[in-house]
This record gives C-alpha cells, structure tokens and sequence, in this order.
C-alpha cells in the first residue's frame, strides 16, 4: 500500500483484490462480499538523500490514506533499482518495524509474471530483471493513514568524470489520482571540489554551500511524476569542470552531454571591458524606469574591478557617451561616473543606430580582454536607421570577434526580433522586464551573468568522433557560477570501450587553455536514454526560433515536423496530434495529415500557445491572420516576448519544458514517452514511431506464457509493453505487435 521506496508508491486498488503500485500490495485478507475498495491515496511522498562521494543513503517517507469504512491486511512487494547495493532497509507501518526479505531477480520476476497474469495488467512488466523487498503491511486503518519509512544505502556509479543518482519516480501509471505532495531533497559532500550539478530528468534548484557541499531540491504538488529522477554531479581538481554522459543505440548515431562548470577556487579575475548603453528617452519616465535604471547602473559600477575599463553610453534624440573612450575603473573615475548616472534624464526620442556605433567604436580594439556591450532601451527605434535588416547589418559590419552584445528590454512596445538577433548574432543573452517587474532588480542580475567572465572563445572536440547539430550553437563564454550543458550528436567508430577524449579550448585573460576529459561514447550512461529527447527539444528550440526570427522555409519546417513526431515534442506544426472528444482526425505515421494544425490547449500546451500567439495567429482566437500581420506579431510586442521566453525553455533543453508539455493529459491521451522511443495512439492500440511499413512483425498475445518469456529474455521490453496490452514496438530491427488474448 505504498508506492515502493525506491519509486514511491500510489495504491491502487483492484477487482482481484490487490492494490497496486511502483511497489505492489496485495491483499492477504479480501474484504467480506461487498464493492470493490476505493483505490488509497497518498498524501505525501518524501525523500531525503544524503550522498558522500559515491556512497548515497536514501530515506523515504510516505502517507497513505484508506478512504475505506474497512481495515485493509496485504502484503508489500517493491523492486529495487538496479544500481542498488542494499546495506540497510528499514519499514515501519503504525510506528513499529515490519520484517521483510529480499528477494532476488528470479523469485522477483515469478511474482510479477503471477500478478500480471492475474490482474491482466502488465504494468510490473517494468520492473523484470530488478530484485525486490516484500515486507507484510498491516494494520490499514479504515478512514485512517499509514505512514511507512524506509531507507536503503547503495555505492553509486562513477563514469566519464560523473556520478550518477537515480531514485525511480515512474507512479503515473499505478496512481488514481494526482500525488498531493513530492519533494525529494539531495544533500551533497565531497571530499574534492563540486564541480558540475546537473539533473536532465527534473528542473531541480541547486544551492551550493561551499565548493564542496551543496543541496538539490525538487518539490511539486499535486502532480502524476511519470519519470525516475536522475542527478549528475562532478569534481574537479583545476581548472573548469568537465563531464561526459552520452547515449547510443546500436547502428545509430549518438546523444552526448558535455557539462561545464568553472572551478569556484581556481578562476583568477579576467580584465574586461564593459559599456552600458542605457536608453533615457522620454518613454522611461514612465513607471519609475529612469529612476531604477539609475541606481541599477550605479550598482553595476560599483561592481567593476580595478582592472576593469567601462564606457556608458546614454541616448535619446541622440547618444551622449560618459567618455568618447573607455575609461579606467578607479575610484576618482567612477565618481564622475556617479554623477554623469545621476544627471540623466528621460526625454525626446530613440537613436538606437547611434548608440550602438558609439558603444562599438570603445571596444574595437580591445585586444585579448573579453568586451561586453550591455544595451538597455524600453522602444523601437524612432531616429536613425529604423530598418531591423539594415540595422542589424551595419552593427555585424562594426562588431568585433571580442565583442558580445546582451539586451535588455523593458516593457512591451519593442522590437523583439530586432533585439533578439542583436543578442544572437553577437553570442549574448537578451532579458525582457514587462509589467509591473522591478528594472532594477533585473539589471543587476543580467549583469550578474558578465561580472566575472572565466574562460571565452570556447571550442569543443570529441577527438576520433564526428559531431553535429551541437547546441548552443555558438558556445558561449563561461562565467564564474554559471554552469554550461552542451548537448550534440556523434557518429564513427568507437572501439572496446568507448573511450574517447572531450578537448575543450578557450582563453584566459588573452592566453590559450586546452582541458581535457575522457567520456565512454560506446553505450549507454545512467539516465541517458533522456539525451536524445532533450537534445531534439533544444534542435527544435533553434529550429523554431530561425522560423520566428527569418522566417519558414520548407526544410526547417520539415525538420521540426520530423523532430517532433519521433521524440514526442509537441510544437505549433505537430499539435494536431492532440484529439479533443475525437472531433478531429490526425497526423498518421505514414506522414499524411488529415486536418490543420493547432496549438495545444490545457496546461501542457501553455508555451507553444504563446509561441502560436505570437508568431502566426490572433492571440484572442487562435483564428489564421495574413502573413503580413503575423510578422508584425513575431516581431514586436507582448506576443513576441512570449514567443521568445517560451522558446528559450526548449533551446536551453531543460526538464521544465517537458514537463510542460507533458502534464496536458489530452497530449498523454495520445502520445506518450518511454525511454528513448514515443508512441502514439492509433485506435486502441499504441504504435512506436519507428515503425513503418515493410518491417519483420511478430504478433504476441498479452500475458501468454511466449509474452512473458520475451520480457524475461529481453528485460527492455518491458518498458514498452507496460504501457497496455495493445501496442506496436519496435526492437532489434522487428516489430512486436502485442495483442489481446
């Protein structure tokens, strides 16, 4: 009655007098004759880990409710991950420790397979191949909770520079409703410096406590968690942190992840320069924003380091620079700088042209110090060249190799396109601060982001491999606090082993700096079959925003199409996928459509909404409008900024952005993610996207004494045949089509 330790546990109750979980209680005692029990529900599941290096202990805390006028009797069944070196494994039930066993794979499997058969239900076929801890579960009050703990200690697994946590989390399909609390909290300690943190399953919050300890959070109500929770962490003795996990499929190209984190201990300040081009024309006399932007400048200034040089640029009708050069920051400086800050005042209009040729013109030569042009404006450009494409051309014409441009917008009458492109182009960010958001507040942390630059002009080599569609694009510079996760694709030969060296190359304070890791490129790591979707959502990231910012083309959108329909990520050309009450057909796996695309609606489709809204529909309607107007709409205003935010969750390929897209449950009504494979509904039955007409098929009836065995052979099947006993996987070259009996 719990869901299992290791995967937390929603009981389900069944016909056949079992309820059912991640873990499994069946029932020893069934109920008098009567109505089938009403499933538990958990009211809380709780996890605390303590991680020494690579020795992790896992303590687990979890309420179940009994909606029930009975007292329920079962016994407990729980599988246990696979990386599990079990020291210690403690369950309470009503404040006193129940006794239990383990049991190995083989006995495991037999009790599964029997529950299976039973319940027609091949859920647990997930779990064939794992030991289990069977404990006795007793009493379930009727009306009441029962709170269960456990703990288990296991020795984790060190590869390519990362250790790897995973703590199975999968209760979706167990659960009747959503879990009403998850948290799960990871304390880390090592004895080297903590290098890389970094969770592909979760959007996690790490705070660090020292360059050797640090917690990781994660915590949601009311939620159906369908994935195990992986965590990577790193150390590092010098230099930045290098990590490798990669993923790869037998005869087809690989997913690996490179993660880079500056060593906290080791990064020397790096000379920079830095010119702020701060927008005073008479809009920002609006809300108070001159008066934040001054005390935000202010604040940057002081945060300038002696060897630093800084320019500022302000401009209106025109652009009055503090200095025509740039100018050291010392103190006698920096108090004219206060005052020339203070003086400002918002009035006439907006000379972007101007302001950026003046900012440009101090950091051309620079010669090896990093150059930062941060630009600040709350318009669109009113005097000058008003043109984006002939803007954005004369500034590519004045940028130097050196130079990196960050934008800053506030509120809503801009041009995000023009903006966007600046930073882009210049391999910078861009920030947007819209309605009642603090200016300041938001200066400070965007300037945050360039405080303390670390390594720049960053190369990336996997030696011996062939790489691509590698993302970031242009890797960006690395800053103290900041962690960088590249994600890519690689093909070639790889030898016994797998090993091939990552070579990282930059500059430090004008000097070269090669680093170096060792990665395994020749299977799989652990959590790494999440790679290659979170690679294909960060590729249709930059796919969509080359859409939104310089328009369709048949190929990338055929690319976002393909991309899409193979890794289950839902965007404005594949939302059609989504069924609402059967009213409209859809896409086959043959590639044909039948009917038009539209967003997603619900919670799950929130992002591509404001993407659809933004770029090509009436935000009010959702209705087509002429290509003129939906041009207008990606490039300026409120729908462009969402267009933009709701994009950087996929080109930045963090777990939020399939979170999103995944808890919408008409999406999950007719697509769904298992590993590394997607399948959609077709009918009644799920059918892999890999499949296509022509392959080799085997037909299987559910839950026969040939169906089980093939589980048993081949364990990954499970997985796939969890999700019902209906369905098309393809494994090895064949497809299993799995039928009712």
């Amino acid at each position: 009655m719990v869901k299992n330790a290791v995967l937390g546990l929603a009981l389900v109750a069944a016909s056949a007098g079992a309820a059912r979980a991640d873990g499994l209680i069946t029932i020893r005692r069934p109920p008098e004759p009567g109505p089938v029990p009403t499933p538990l529900a958990v009211v809380y599941h709780r996890v605390q880990v303590s991680v020494r290096d690579q020795t992790a202990t896992t303590k687990i805390d979890q309420v179940f409710r009994n909606p029930n006028n009975r007292v329920l009797e079962g016994t407990y069944i729980f599988p246990l991950p696979e990386d599990s070196a079990i020291s210690e494994f403690v369950l309470y039930v009503d404040g006193k420790p129940q006794k239990g066993e383990l049991l190995d794979r083989d006995r495991a499997r037999r009790i599964y397979e029997d529950i299976v058969r039973s319940q027609k239900d091949p859920a647990l076929l997930e779990y064939v191949g794992r030991d289990a801890f069977q404990a006795n579960v007793f009493p379930i009050p009727a009306r009441g909770d029962t709170r269960i703990e456990l703990s288990y200690s296991q020795l984790l697994r060190h590869d390519a520079g990362l250790t790897a946590y995973r703590y199975p989390l999968n209760t979706e399909k167990f659960s009747s409703k959503p879990l009403e609390e998850v948290s799960i909290v990871v304390d880390l300690a090592t004895t080297r410096p903590l290098a890389n943190v970094y969770s592909p399953s979760h959007e996690v919050d790490v705070a660090r406590r020292s360059d050797r300890e640090a917690r990781v959070s994660f915590e949601r109500r009311n939620v159906r968690p369908d994935r195990d929770f992986f965590l990577y962490f790193g150390t590092t003795a010098e230099g930045p942190g290098l990590s490798v996990a990669s993923h790869r499929r037998p005869g087809e190209d690989g997913t690996f992840l490179l993660l880079v984190m500056p060593n906290q201990e080791a990064a020397a300040p790096v000379a920079k320069d830095v010119v702020f081009v701060v927008d005073t024309s008479g809009s920002m006399a609006e809300n108070r924003k001159m008066a934040q932007a001054q005390r935000a400048l202010r604040q940057c200034l002081g945060r300038l380091r002696p060897q630093d040089r800084f320019g500022i640029v302000a401009f209106a009708t025109d652009a009055r620079p503090f200095r025509e050069a740039l100018a050291p920051a010392d103190e006698a400086t920096l108090r004219e700088a206060d005052r020339f800050v203070a003086a400002l005042e918002a009035r006439g209009g907006t000379a972007i042209e101007e302001s950026l040729a003046s900012a440009l013109r101090m950091v051309a030569d620079g010669g090896s110090r990093p150059a930062y042009v941060v630009f600040m404006t709350d318009g669109q450009p009113t005097i000058g060249e008003r043109d984006p494409d002939r803007l954005l051309a004369r500034v590519r014409e004045q940028v130097r190799p050196h130079v990196r441009v960050f934008v800053l917008g506030v509120g809503e009458d801009l041009n995000t396109t023009l903006l966007d492109r600046l930073a882009d182009d210049h391999r910078g960010a861009r920030e947007y601060v819209t309605g009642a958001e603090e200016v300041e507040g938001k200066i400070s942390a965007f300037y945050d982001k360039i405080a303390f630059p670390v390594l720049t002009d960053l190369r990336l080599e996997v030696v011996g491999l062939e790489t691509s569609d590698v993302y970031p694009r242009r890797l960006p510079d690395l800053f103290r606090g900041q962690q960088l996760a590249v994600l890519g694709r690689y093909r070639g030969p790889v030898g016994e082993g797998g090993a091939r060296a990552v070579r990282l190359t930059g500059n430090v304070g004008g000097t070269a700096r090669t680093y170096v890791v060792e990665g395994n490129f020749g299977g799989a790591s652990v959590g790494a079959d999440l790679l290659p979707r979170l690679w294909a959502v960060r590729k249709i990231g930059y796919l969509m925003e080359e859409i939104r910012l310089r328009g369709e083309t048949p190929e990338v959108k055929g690319e976002v199409v393909r991309l899409s329909k193979q890794y289950g990520v839902m965007t404005p050309y594949t939302s059609y996928l989504v069924v609402e009450e059967g009213a409209r057909p859809q896409v086959g796996l043959d590639g044909r459509t039948r009917g038009g695309p539209t967003a997603p609606t619900g919670p799950g489709g929130d992002a591509w909404r404001r993407f659809a809204d933004g770029a090509a529909s009436a935000p009010a309607t959702g209705a087509p409008v002429p290509a003129e107007a939906a041009r207008e709409l990606r490039s300026s205003g409120a729908g462009g900024i969402r267009a933009g935010e709701a994009l950087d969750k996929l080109k930045e390929a963090k777990a939020e952005a399939l979170e999103e897209m995944e808890k919408d449950e008409r999406i999950r009504a007719v697509a769904r993610t298992v590993g590394t494979k997607t399948f959609y509904k077709q009918g009644d039955a799920w059918v892999d996207s890999e499949w296509k007409a022509g392959l080799e098929e085997k037909s299987v009836t559910a839950f026969s004494d040939e169906y089980l065995a093939l589980v048993a052979a081949t364990p990954e099947l499970g997985q796939y045949f969890a999700l019902g006993e209906r369905l098309t996987v393809v494994h090895g070259g064949k497809a299993y089509k799995v039928v009712p009996a």
